[in-house]
């Protein structure tokens, strides 16, 4: 993956950025791969809630980790043979 370094950027925009990424539960850095995938890739930024804080109010929802029942899948693991 690239990394991308951007210079310049006003106090107030970093605050903002900074207070955004807060309230999703994210560093700055994830919030902007956020916003840049968004844009770039034409995914709808209007109304759609963020990932991280889908999950939370999910997990929130049906009271907490401790009560989240996820489904495990198994499957057969075979055996190696050495005949």
């Amino acid at each position: 993956m690239g990394a991308v370094l951007i210079r310049g950027i006003d106090d107030e925009l970093k605050g903002k950025l900074r207070l955004r990424a807060a309230e999703h539960g994210v560093s700055m850095e994830q919030e902007v791969r956020t916003i840049l995938d968004r844009e770039l890739n034409g995914h709808p930024s209007s109304g759609e809630e963020h990932p991280v804080r889908a999950i939370r109010r999910f997990v929130e929802e049906h009271g907490g980790w401790d009560d989240v029942k996820f489904k495990r899948i198994r499957t057969k693991a075979r055996v190696p043979r050495f005949d």
